[in-house]
């Protein structure tokens, strides 16, 4: 039923924050609660499908690139905003990145629905003279398992660069410093862990949409449910949406957004009347705000270059006059002129 499939997906999430929480002595029941929800017959044709059009090695390209530049994007970020911050952020990233690898090898072993495919159900698996078709489930494998390791680097990216930023407010500077980081990071508190973990999810599109083209996304992904054929119409509503807004962050939007109520971006309001909704946490505002100042001062200088001529893009379609004409004046396709 419609709602359902994000309802399963809020549930597993809460599980694997205990499970972090626990020291990860839940990993085994968090990976054996999918054997209650068994694919149908047409959950497997849809599975043959989404792997069929998500095969190609672009997908997969363009899965890692985005992961990688929205990542060092946050990295910029941090090294314009917050420069004394950088250490613990890559020191973080790289931890992260160790632990990522190990999920990632369980992923390619076990399955798990991707970004493109949240499915929330138990692996497609065929028998008997089908079991040549389980190879399709790599293709989901994969991606999976390259977000597994972007998002476990980012997470701890994230929950060192907020233990780094705790411990400078509780007044400690130079070895006091780092060993205090240390200890925070040994037991992170609730708070922290649940900022990383919606940090992580940020940096490679996995977390819920939200805001208006999250709405969108919502109906749309609740009428493909209903009406199965709309799959292929409108195969993919939550990776577009999350892509969408990620860039929105990084625009004038961002700034009007970093005042919004949390998970609001513009459109929810407070579950009871009278009842505030939830704001932003300020470290949270502070890096919803350097993203659109950033990314505003970048679009403009670039526009400035584009409209001087020393930034150009596709330009006239290849092997028309125009591009001809254009090339022989010393003009390159996507090339920013320097001199």
């Amino acid at each position: 039923r419609a709602g359902e499939n994000d309802i399963m997906q809020e549930l597993m999430s809460e599980l694997k924050k205990s499970d972090f929480a626990a020291g990860e002595d839940l990993g085994l029941f968090t990976r054996k609660t999918r054997d209650l929800l068994e694919p149908s017959k047409m959950d497997k044709v849809w599975h043959l499908w989404y792997s069929s059009i998500l095969s190609g090695p672009s997908t997969h390209i363009k899965n890692v690139v985005s992961n990688l530049s929205n990542i060092a994007s946050e990295m910029g970020r941090v090294a314009v905003t917050r420069p004394s911050e950088i250490p613990s952020a890559i020191g973080g990233f790289y931890e992260g990145l160790i632990k990522g690898f190990g999920e990632a090898k369980r992923i390619l072993k076990e399955g798990e629905p991707s970004k493109f495919e949240a499915r929330g159900l138990k692996p497609v698996v065929f028998h008997g003279k089908a079991k040549i078709l389980n190879i399709a489930d790599y293709v989901g494998r994969t991606l999976g398992a390259v977000d597994a390791i972007g998002r476990s680097g980012s997470k701890y990216m994230e929950m060192r660069g907020g233990a780094h930023e705790q411990a400078i407010k509780e007044g400690y500077k130079g070895a006091e410093l780092q060993e205090r980081i240390n200890q925070l990071m040994e037991k992170p508190d609730q708070k922290l862990i649940d900022a990383a973990e919606k940090f992580g999810q940020r940096m490679t599109y996995t977390q819920k949409p939200e805001g208006v083209l999250g709405v969108l996304a919502q109906q749309i992904a609740g009428a493909t449910q209903r009406v199965g054929a709309l799959k292929l119409v409108v195969p993919f509503t939550r990776i577009v949406a999350n892509v969408t807004n990620a860039g929105l962050d990084w625009t004038p939007i961002g700034a009007y957004r970093a005042f919004l109520p949390e998970g609001a971006r513009g459109y929810q309001k407070a579950k009871r009347v009278g009842e505030a909704a939830p704001k932003l946490a300020t470290r949270e505002r502070n890096q919803e705000l350097g993203r659109a100042v950033l990314g505003t001062v970048a679009m403009s200088m670039f526009a400035s270059m584009a409209g001087n001529g020393q930034l150009s893009g596709d330009g006239p379609q290849y092997g028309s006059p125009e591009r001809d004409n254009l090339m022989a004046t010393g003009w390159r396709p996507n090339s920013i002129k320097v001199g």
